[in-house]
C-alpha cells in the first residue's frame, strides 16, 4: 500500500474529508493524512486546521507514496484537477467509510469516494471518481458514470442511469429506470420522474426542465 494519504482541494469537501478519512485511516484501508493541496495557499490553517499544507495543485508532482483523494465537489473541477495530476503520476485509491452499506456485488472503480451513511445495492456500478455523499444511496442495477457526484440523502431506484460529469443536489429521488444524461444538473429535493437529456438543468418536484446548453 501507499504510505501516506493527500487530499487534492482546500474547500468545504475536503474538511469533510478530514474527518471522514479518519475512519478509514483507523480501518487501515487508507494510509496516514499527510496533508492537502491547493492553488489558493494555505487555506486550513486560517480555519484552525492542522493538516499541513504540501503546495499547489499546479506545481504538486506525485511520488510512488503518495495516494490521493479528489476533495472537491464539482465534476468539471474533480476532471481538471485529476487530468493535472494523473499526468504526473498520481495514485488515486477508493475511500469506502466503514459506516457504508456496499454489497459485494456492486462495481466501484479508481478514485470512488462513499461518504458515511451512502450505500450501493446488488449489482450497481460507479465509474471512476464517482462521489458518493452522506446517506445518499443506489439501488439495485442503477450506475453513475465517471466524476459525477451525488450531494447528499440523494436516492437512484433501481435501474437508473446516471451519465458522466452530473451533479445531483440534496434529497433528490429517481424513480426506476430513469437515465440522467452526460453533465445534467439535477437541482436539490427534485423528483425525477422522466429521463433528462444531456446538459440539461431540472429542478423541482416533479423536477421541470430549466435549460439545456
Amino acid at each position: 500500500m501507499t504510505q501516506r494519504l493527500i487530499l487534492a482541494g482546500g474547500g468545504g469537501f475536503a474538511r469533510e474529508l478530514y474527518f471522514w478519512s479518519a475512519a478509514c485511516i483507523e480501518a487501515g484501508t487508507l494510509p496516514p493524512l499527510a496533508g492537502y493541496l491547493d492553488d489558493g495557499g494555505d487555506v486550513l490553517a486560517k480555519l484552525g486546521y492542522e493538516i499541513p499544507w504540501l503546495g499547489s495543485i499546479a506545481d504538486f508532482v506525485p511520488t510512488t507514496e503518495d495516494a490521493i483523494l479528489l476533495a472537491i465537489g464539482s465534476p468539471a473541477a474533480k476532471r481538471a484537477v485529476h487530468g493535472k495530476l494523473a499526468v504526473r503520476g498520481g495514485a488515486f485509491p477508493r475511500m469506502i467509510h466503514p459506516l457504508t452499506r456496499v454489497v459485494r456485488t456492486a462495481k466501484v472503480a479508481e478514485g470512488v469516494i462513499f461518504c458515511p451513511g451512502s450505500a450501493a445495492g446488488p449489482d450497481t456500478r460507479l465509474d471512476r471518481f464517482v462521489t458518493i455523499n452522506t446517506d445518499s444511496g443506489l439501488g439495485h442495477d442503477a450506475g453513475v458514470g465517471e466524476f459525477s457526484t451525488l450531494s447528499s440523502r440523494v436516492d437512484l431506484t433501481g435501474h437508473v442511469q446516471i451519465g458522466p460529469d452530473v451533479t445531483i443536489g440534496s434529497g433528490a429521488t429517481f424513480m426506476p429506470k430513469v437515465k440522467v444524461g452526460a453533465g445534467a444538473t439535477i437541482g436539490a429535493a427534485s423528483v425525477v420522474y422522466r429521463s433528462v437529456p444531456a446538459g440539461a438543468t431540472v429542478y423541482a418536484a416533479p423536477a421541470k426542465r430549466l435549460k439545456s446548453r
